[in-house]
């Protein structure tokens, strides 16, 4: 097998088992051995440990939800409509991932994990913001923000809304509050006819 083959392996078998039973929960052994390989091949991969493991698991969580926020950014006709698909895809993303799920059932955890994460995505999120600008504006315009501004802003409201369903539960709720109360924040809407 492949390095990079093992690598994911052991990424999807920690993700499983993460999103499972918690961070706090897990030994590198059930990784190991739900990932079919031998610790000391987990050491060799991961050789910072449980920390660079955790790292590379919340990596993964972030480029699953880039990539596909891109794909429809990129599908997207406009910039408020590529604005909306992407923000309800990662919410809706953010909602379904186990892992996701255990880092904000640990309240202990969560500051942990999202300093981890939190470069990777803000470049993720900056990334995107400059996808959807350079769709068709469509008479809509940016406003004179600062991508990291917008970046970190519509990261708070995606981790909002993941972990707050209440009135906004579904795909079309979802897009509704960002179209009334996100985009209007970041994009000039185009003059109505």
């Amino acid at each position: 097998m492949a390095p990079d083959d093992t690598r994911h392996r052991i990424i999807r078998a920690a993700a499983e088992v993460f999103g499972r039973f918690g961070f706090d929960r897990v030994s590198l052994d059930e990784v190991s051995s739900t990932a079919g390989v031998h610790r000391t091949t987990l050491h060799r991969t991961f050789p910072g440990g449980r920390d660079e493991l955790v790292a590379a698991v919340l990596e993964h969580e972030v480029e699953v939800l880039a990539t596909g926020a891109l794909a429809l950014i990129d599908a997207a006709p406009t910039q408020t409509e590529a604005f909306l698909d992407a923000i309800t895809h990662a919410v809706e993303i953010g909602r379904r991932s186990q892992v996701v799920g255990a880092v904000l059932a640990d309240p202990g955890f969560r500051p942990t994990a999202l300093a981890v994460a939190a470069d990777r995505l803000r470049s993720a999120s900056e990334a995107l913001w400059q996808a959807i600008l350079a769709r068709p504006a469509n008479g809509a315009r940016q406003r004179s923000l600062a991508p990291e501004r917008v970046a970190d802003h519509v990261l708070r409201v995606v981790l909002s809304l993941v972990e707050n369903q209440r009135g906004v539960g579904d795909a079309e709720a979802i897009r509704t509050y960002v179209a009334d109360f996100v985009a209007p924040a970041v994009l000039v809407p185009a003059p109505r006819a």
